[in-house]
């Protein structure tokens, strides 16, 4: 504790923990239940919690550019699998709500794009698989499932299932798209 200056106060509220492979863990503090997930949502605003910012593809791009191209170029021989997590579906209608849907689909679909001639790059697209996207007892949030959705995610991501190609990008895309347009936020109250 010393070392890293803490009281012991200070360690015990400390969400990081020593363990190397849970160093962030807080799903035994949370609940996966569909409660858990419409507590305090107005389906008129479902970012009037959250308060998530306006996203630019140009700021996106620009991140990915500077952030991670790099890295893939300067590690050609390490394989590297770029994997979407399945938000939930209610954070797709939120996309929809604030007018995030085309920027977020775009910005997909230029990292597809703009990897494609790596060959150490993969992409895994598991935002439109409904059987874990619809099933809001799987996440504590729009955003955060349960860690038996992590463990789904890691065997996909090892697979081939929803890799996105050439011939699956179009379609993957325009699956999520419509199912993110047919969601009705409304539904969330009285079920």
């Amino acid at each position: 504790l010393q070392n890293r200056g803490l009281t012991e106060e200070e360690w015990r509220g400390e969400r990081f923990r020593e363990d190397a492979d849970t160093p962030w863990w807080w799903a035994d503090e949370k609940r996966f239940a569909r409660d858990e997930v419409v507590t305090r949502l107005d389906p008129r605003n479902l970012n009037a919690q959250y308060q998530q910012p306006q996203r630019e593809l140009a700021g996106m791009q620009k991140s990915f550019r500077h952030n991670l191209l790099p890295i893939f170029a300067g590690y050609p021989r390490t394989e590297f699998d770029l994997v979407w997590p399945p938000y939930s579906i209610v954070a797709w209608a939120d996309f929809v709500q604030r007018g995030q849907l085309d920027v977020t689909l775009a910005f997909k679909r230029w990292v597809f794009e703009t990897t494609g001639a790596l060959p150490n790059v993969r992409i895994i697209d598991l935002q439109g698989v409904a059987e874990t996207t619809h099933d809001l007892d799987r996440y504590t949030d729009l955003y955060h499932f349960s860690p038996e959705v992590n463990e789904w995610l890691i065997a996909e991501a090892c697979g081939e299932r929803y890799r996105v190609r050439a011939d699956t990008v179009d379609s993957l895309e325009e699956d999520l798209r419509r199912q993110a347009l047919s969601y009705d936020p409304s539904a969330l109250i009285g079920r």
